[in-house]
């Protein structure tokens, strides 16, 4: 995910609502501050979206399928959108800056172009969030996570998408008359909107890699049980198998290394997401995953060794009971009383 691609749209956009007597300073429309009551239904209906999505995923794969493939051409269609947008916006700066003292019929042509531009540059840029969302709920969707932990996250997400819709529907209300201090208001909602989602994003692309190495450890430990058993079977076979206790030993301690950081990142990734504090957050979670990552794959190298130990030590009983059986047909040959007389 292009994190600075994604916010240097809003750096172009307010530098843009910056330029003075170029949009109208008439008086804003009065925003509407959200409730208790507000926020508690737009989480219970996050909650059920994401109910929906679990079941539906569960009875149509390809449709969850389908809605992945959807979600990664919306991002092309908002991205191709925003990057029009952005270089009309560029080509037309200069010109809004010789139309700052002016108000010529060619001025309020380019005033007008601009504030086109902009509401569409806006809307590209919440696509691209929009569609951002909905690739990571996808995944989410489609992951070996309980219906528990994705019922959680997938809520998260509705909510962060049900504020860059409010936005993206703010923004679609603007016209050719909207003043600056509307289009600055629609663009700030936008901002805050696209915090909340960036966190979700990044905490949700984290979970889903720490699933992985859950799924890693988990495979781990079945071969974990089934390396007792066949110690434990050699050793009742009469096998010397310390070299492979030893062995795997080390790979105990390996992979609960591995469970320990894993645990680690999981406790970070359940934290309440702060917008301003996400990165620094993630970037202890992550540190957490790739130590798991390590531990895992000194675990595997280990597990290498065991196999060949293992052969070794089959191999070599095999020649012991062979040579223990031609040493007892050479006695039995050598013993007085076997051998036929002759009448």
């Amino acid at each position: 995910m292009n994190w600075k691609g994604m916010g240097a749209f809003f750096v172009l956009a307010l530098f843009l609502l910056s330029v003075p007597a170029v949009f109208a300073d008439d008086a804003a429309s009065d925003s509407i501050d959200s409730t208790d009551s507000d926020a508690t239904t737009v989480r219970e209906q996050a909650r059920e979206n994401a109910k929906e999505r679990i079941e539906l995923a569960k009875t149509n794969i390809a449709k969850a399928r389908e809605q992945f493939e959807l979600a990664k051409q919306q991002y092309a269609t908002a991205r191709e959108q925003y990057t029009e947008a952005k270089q009309s916006i560029e080509e037309n700066r200069e010109r809004l800056r010789e139309c700052k003292e002016e108000a010529t019929e060619d001025c309020k042509l380019v005033v007008k172009e601009v504030k086109k531009d902009v509401k569409d540059f806006l809307l590209g840029a919440a696509g691209r969030i929009l569609a951002a969302l909905e690739k990571v709920q996808s995944k989410i969707t489609e992951s070996s996570m309980t219906d528990d932990k994705k019922l959680e996250i997938l809520a998260d997400i509705e909510e962060r998408i049900a504020a860059v819709e409010a936005a993206k529907e703010s923004i679609n209300a603007l016209t050719e008359t909207s003043t600056k201090a509307e289009i600055k208001e629609m663009t700030a909602e936008l901002k805050d909107a696209w915090k909340g989602a960036r966190a979700e994003l990044k905490t949700g692309v984290g979970r889903l890699a720490n699933e992985k190495i859950h799924g890693v450890i988990v495979k781990s430990e079945q071969l974990q049980t089934k390396l007792e058993r066949t110690i434990a079977k050699l050793s009742e076979q009469g096998y010397d198998v310390s070299g492979v206790e030893e062995l795997k030993a080390s790979f105990d301690a390996k992979l609960a290394d591995a469970k320990t950081h894993y645990d680690a990142a999981v406790a970070m990734y359940a934290q309440e997401v702060v917008p301003g504090e996400v990165d620094a957050l993630m970037k202890e979670a992550n540190a957490e995953m790739k130590a798991a990552q390590e531990s895992l794959k000194e675990a595997h190298e280990i597990l290498k060794e065991i196999v060949d130990e293992i052969k070794g030590v089959q191999e070599k009983g095999i020649e012991e009971e062979n040579e223990t059986e031609v040493e007892e047909e050479e006695e039995t040959e050598e013993t007085p009383g076997n051998e036929t007389e002759e009448d």
